[in-house]
């Protein structure tokens, strides 16, 4: 899917809105969230199932064209 589609913007926002409920606005959990996957995103999506470096990488990219 392109990050610039509606569906992929969409689905970057409902993304950002769950993290934002989860860290609250405290920047530095969020940092410290981003920080922790960078440094485990193999362990993390390995024992977790959590998203894999490329699922971030088009979050990103969908949140980046919204913003546009």
């Amino acid at each position: 899917m392109d990050p610039e589609a509606p569906e992929a913007q969409e689905m970057a926002a409902q993304w950002m809105g769950l993290l934002e409920q989860f860290h609250g606005g405290d920047e530095g959990l969020r940092d410290g969230m981003y920080r922790m996957h960078t440094d485990n995103a193999q362990r993390i999506e390995q024992e977790f199932c959590g998203p894999s470096p490329e699922q971030i990488e088009f979050i990103t990219k969908a949140n980046e064209a919204r913003s546009a």
